[in-house]
């Protein structure tokens, strides 16, 4: 009796040790991220709205929020945030705006890195900031108008576009924006370009919001080609939400596949990428991550060697799209991160030297955020720091199904017995999910492997009890 007494104290022992590991799972794939600026600093909270790089040089804006204010609410300014060495450090510019109050500050929306000294940067109510000095000084341009700016792009630091939601909506400039030329072709009621690309020359490009219409001009807006719309609105629409563009004819845009029901009501959204290499006359459906990435935000640059999206993943996990060939084709990869930060990436680049910086945020305006850097994209690495885990094995204990769910898409997982034999086995599916049936395996705690390229990772434990 005595003995019986003390072998179910030690099996409940090691169930209770099993789910102490378990809820600890460190799992270890290609890109593990590191918080460089935090979200607050016990006096002021950070919201960050706004990233670009060129080179190893990376600019941020974001909003610096000072909550002891009282009356009218907190005190809030433009900040800028300046890195050297990609994104590993930060130091804060201010670009000397006047301080708001309340929540329906303004903000920056768009930053392009031109180069190491020359950046600009557009926001909300006609604000427009240039530095030449690498964020030394900022000066504000005068565009006389007082709507929000939409897209910005220079191809030197002479020579840009903005797109404004405003008529005319094209503006572009010769002398670094010090004077603007506005585009005429749109009237009141037309739809608004949201996206544009400055190539130089005389040539840029503006594409509409939602279908995707193209404008090009090759001599500056004195003549203007425009295209059909990328996608179509029929039984199945789409909307585009962006687009990245490489070199004078290749560009990717990115949005939402929709199907229509018996209602004809919009539902079943999943990610659409879609890629074009002459000029938008023709556009091929890049498939691979729809059944992982619920709805596109940002996509990084396409002409670093690696191109990341971001966006909202099935069941909340960590998951970021990756290109090793410019947006030609893309893989799954994992987001592993050493805070407890919710995963949504709002705005990602890449560095030359092959590192991810990002600003993971809350899914809301006004919400505050961090920067994160990721180890070399490429690099199959493994990390001493903590990460979060990337695999969900429930419930725990088990008796009869026994739930995995991961990052790891289309693997082998083995369940192994203290000995280091297999018990039980199966293959997650392409969404990252298998069921175990554990009801016929001895009680006992066992170790949960999935197969890595044949590398046997093991992401947890697990308990099985008898009814």
């Amino acid at each position: 009796m005595e003995k019986s007494y003390i072998k179910i104290i030690v099996f409940f022992a090691l169930v209770l040790s099993c789910l102490t590991i378990s809820s600890g799972t460190r799992a270890q794939l290609a890109s593990h991220w590191h918080t460089t600026h935090s979200d607050h600093n016990g006096q002021f909270r950070y919201a960050f709205t706004a990233l670009s790089s060129a080179g190893e040089e990376c600019t941020a804006a974001g909003l610096v929020i000072d909550d002891s204010m009282v009356g009218d609410g907190p005190a809030i300014r433009i900040m800028f945030f300046r890195s050297h060495d990609g994104g590993l450090t930060w130091i804060e510019q201010d670009p000397g705006l006047p301080r708001e109050f309340g929540q329906n500050q303004n903000e920056i929306s768009v930053v392009q890195q031109i180069d190491s000294l020359n950046v600009v940067a557009i926001g909300d109510t006609g604000l427009i900031l240039r530095t030449i000095d690498g964020g030394i000084t900022w000066k504000q341009q005068n565009l006389n108008t007082s709507r929000k700016f939409l897209d910005v792009h220079f191809s030197d630091p002479m020579t840009g576009i903005v797109l404004v939601q405003d008529y005319p909506n094209i503006l572009t400039t010769t002398d670094g924006g010090e004077h603007w030329s506005g585009f005429s072709h749109y009237k009141p009621g037309d739809p608004l370009t949201q996206f544009c690309h400055s190539y130089g020359g005389g040539m840029f490009r503006a594409i509409t919001y939602e279908l995707g219409q193209i404008f090009t001009t090759y001599d500056s807006w004195q003549s203007v080609d425009s295209s059909l719309e990328i996608l179509d609105t029929g039984r199945n629409p789409r909307i585009i939400g962006g687009c990245n563009f490489r070199s004078r004819d290749t560009m990717v845009a990115y949005g939402i596949h929709f199907t229509k029901d018996s209602a004809n009501l919009l539902s079943n959204p999943r990610l659409l990428i879609t890629r074009s290499t002459n000029g938008g006359a023709l556009w091929t459906e890049i498939s691979g991550l729809d059944s992982v990435l619920l709805k596109p935000v940002q996509m990084s640059p396409l002409d670093r060697d690696f191109v990341l999206i971001s966006g909202l993943s099935t069941g909340g996990r960590n998951l970021i799209g990756i290109s090793t060939d410019h947006g030609m084709s893309w893989e799954i990869d994992s987001v592993l991160r050493d805070s407890n930060y919710p995963p949504y990436i709002a705005r990602v680049t890449v560095t030359p030297q092959g590192h991810a910086v990002a600003i993971v945020t809350q899914p809301f305006r006004g919400s505050t955020g961090l920067l994160m850097r990721a180890d070399r994209v490429e690099s199959k690495v493994k990390s001493s720091k903590p990460i979060i885990s990337d695999t969900q094995i429930y419930p725990n204990p088990a008796t009869t199904d026994l739930n995995i769910l991961s990052t790891d898409l289309s693997r082998p997982v083995h369940l192994v017995d203290v000995l280091g034999h297999e018990v039980l086995s199966g293959v997650l599916s392409v969404s990252g999910q298998v069921t175990l049936d554990v009801s016929k395996i001895p009680r006992g705690v066992y170790s949960v492997v999935i197969d890595r390229d044949g590398t046997q990772v093991p992401v947890g434990k697990i308990a099985v009890i008898g009814k």
